[in-house]
C-alpha cells in the first residue's frame, strides 16, 4: 500500500474543507487516509512525538486500508462513510478549463459554471465510491467514529475558585423544565474547570453540563424578534425535566434591575449580544487547551422556511452544520454526516430534502424557502462538498430512503443515485469530463504493471511515478 503526504493549514479553503468534513475540532493534527476513497483511517491530535508516530504508520503501511479497519456489531449502518474533501489535480484543471472557455461569461455565470463544476464532481464521486461501499457491505465493515478531546477532560465537574468564575447573568433555559407562579425562571450560567453550572434561586433547577458532553456549541446575537441565544448540542441526550434532550439552549432575558429598558430598544439589543460575545470570548480564552468553540450563528447564512407542519423559522448555514436555533424543535444537521440534499424548485420557493448517509435516520425536510436564498444555499453547499440536486419534480423521499436502507445492495448495485435521475443536463455534461480523466489514468497503470486492486496497490514505485508525471 502506498500513501503520499500533504500538509495543509487550518486558515485556508482546502484545509477549512479538511476540518469540516473530518469534524477536526484542534489544531494540529494528523491525519492518515485511505488514498482510494479518503477513508479515515487513523487519527493523532496536538503535539506527536516523531518516533511513537513513525513505529504506527510502519505497522499501518505494512498492510492496507482494510487490514486497519475494525469490524462493527450487527447492529451498525454499514452505509455511512467519509467523502475526501482534497482537490485532486482532475479538479484544478477542469477549473482551468472551464475559465479559459467562459471569458465571454458574467460574473454570475462563471460562478453558476463553477457550482456545477463541482457538484459534478461530488456526484462523479459518489459514483466511484459505490465498489467501496460494497465491499464495506460484503466485509461487515463501517467507518470508526474517533471522538476527538483534548487536555484533562473529567467525567465529572470540576468547581473553580470564585475568583475565576466567569458569569453570565439573566438566562432562561430551554426547553422549560417548570414554572414557579406562572413567572418564567431566569438563571445564571457559571463557567468552572471543565463545564457549566446553570443555577436559579429554586434548588430544584441546577443543572451541570461538563465540557467532555457538549458536542458543539452556537451562538446567536440576537435581532428585534430574538434574543441572543447560547446553544448546546450534547453528544448524547440528557433528562430534562420528563423528556431526554439532546438540544439545550439558554436565552438571555434579562439583567440586574435598573439596568435594561424594553427589549425594543435596540441601544439593549447591542448591548446584550455584545454581553454575550464578550462570555464566548472568555469561555474560549479560559478553555484555550480543551480547544473549546463556539461557532456563530451568521445573520448574512440565514434563510426562512419551515419544517412539515410547523411554523415558519429561521434555518442557518454555519461552517459545520445547518441548524435552526430560533424555534423548537430545534435543528443541528452536520454537513459531513449529510449524503445528498435535494432542492425541489418551485416559481418563487424551494423545498429542501436532506437525507444523510445513514440512511436509516429521519430526513429532514424544509420547505417554502424564497427562491432568493438559493445562491447562499447552493454557496455554502458547495463550499462544505455537499452533493445537492435541482429538481423540478416531487418525489417520493421518505419511501426511495427506506428502500435503501432495506436494500442498500441492491441500490449500489443498479448505479447508486444516478439510477433515480436526479442531475440536470448542465451539471451532467461535466461527469464526462471526470470520469473520463479517471479512465484515462487507471487504463494506463494497468499497462504499467499488474491489475490494480480498487482499495490498494502494492506496486509502490510505479503508482509513485504515474502520480509525478501527473504533478509536471
Amino acid at each position: 500500500m502506498c500513501y503520499f503526504g500533504n500538509k495543509v493549514h487550518d486558515d485556508t479553503t482546502e484545509g477549512r474543507q479538511v476540518c469540516n468534513y473530518y469534524n477536526l475540532v484542534s489544531v494540529p493534527v494528523v491525519l492518515l487516509l485511505d488514498p482510494i476513497s479518503g477513508k479515515k483511517m487513523r487519527l493523532w491530535s496536538g503535539m506527536i512525538r516523531p518516533r511513537p508516530l513513525l513505529k504506527v504508520l510502519l505497522r499501518l503501511v505494512d498492510g492496507g486500508p482494510k487490514d486497519n479497519l475494525e469490524p462493527k456489531g450487527a447492529d451498525s449502518c454499514p452505509m455511512e462513510f467519509p467523502r475526501c474533501p482534497i482537490k485532486t489535480y482532475l479538479l484544478t484543471m477542469a477549473r482551468e478549463k472551464i475559465k479559459e472557455k467562459s471569458r465571454t461569461c458574467n460574473e454570475e455565470e462563471l460562478l453558476e459554471v463553477e457550482r456545477r463544476l463541482m457538484q459534478a464532481r461530488l456526484g462523479a464521486q459518489l459514483q466511484q465510491l459505490n465498489d467501496y461501499r460494497l465491499w464495506l457491505l460484503s466485509e461487515g465493515l463501517d467507518d470508526d467514529e474517533i471522538i476527538l478531546i483534548s487536555g484533562d477532560m473529567s467525567s465529572s465537574l470540576q468547581k473553580d475558585k470564585k475568583a475565576n468564575v466567569i458569569t453570565l447573568t439573566g438566562l432562561e433555559i430551554f426547553p422549560k423544565v417548570g414554572e414557579l407562579g406562572g413567572e418564567t425562571i431566569v438563571g445564571n450560567l457559571d463557567v468552572h474547570k471543565n463545564g457549566f453550572i446553570y443555577a436559579t434561586s429554586s434548588p430544584s433547577f441546577h443543572f451541570h453540563f461538563i465540557c467532555a458532553d457538549i458536542k458543539r456549541t452556537f451562538f446567536r446575537v440576537g435581532d428585534e424578534k430574538t434574543q441572543p441565544l447560547l446553544h448546546f448540542h450534547l453528544h448524547h441526550p440528557v433528562k430534562m425535566g420528563a423528556e431526554m434532550r439532546q438540544d439545550i439552549q439558554f436565552r438571555l432575558v434579562q439583567t440586574p434591575v435598573g439596568q435594561r429598558t424594553s427589549y425594543n430598544d435596540s441601544e439593549k439589543q447591542t448591548r446584550d449580544g455584545e454581553d454575550l460575545k464578550n462570555f464566548v470570548h472568555k469561555v474560549e480564552d479560559k478553555w484555550s487547551t480543551y480547544t473549546f468553540h463556539v461557532a456563530e450563528v451568521l445573520k448574512r447564512k440565514e434563510f426562512q422556511g419551515n419544517l412539515r407542519s410547523k411554523a415558519p423559522t429561521v434555518f442557518c448555514l454555519t461552517f459545520y452544520a445547518l441548524v435552526g436555533l430560533v424555534d423548537e424543535p430545534f435543528i443541528v444537521a452536520y454537513l459531513n454526516k449529510i449524503e445528498i440534499v435535494s432542492l425541489r424548485l418551485k416559481p418563487a420557493v424551494i423545498d429542501m430534502t436532506i437525507v444523510f448517509q445513514d440512511f436509516k435516520r429521519d430526513l429532514i425536510h424544509i420547505n417554502s424557502i424564497p427562491i432568493a436564498a438559493l445562491g447562499l444555499i447552493k454557496d455554502s453547499f458547495n463550499f462544505a462538498m455537499v452533493k445537492y440536486y435541482e429538481i423540478h419534480k416531487d418525489l417520493p423521499w421518505n419511501s426511495m430512503v427506506k428502500g435503501i436502507a432495506d436494500s442498500p445492495r441492491e441500490f449500489l448495485t443498479n448505479g447508486g443515485w444516478l439510477n433515480y435521475g436526479l442531475e440536470d443536463d448542465a451539471t451532467a455534461k461535466f461527469y464526462d469530463y471526470f470520469y473520463e480523466k479517471v479512465e484515462v489514468k487507471e487504463r494506463k497503470l494497468d499497462n504499467e504493471g499488474e491489475e490494480i486492486c480498487p482499495y490498494g496497490s502494492d506496486s509502490e514505485g510505479e503508482e509513485s511515478d504515474t502520480l509525478e508525471e501527473w504533478e509536471d
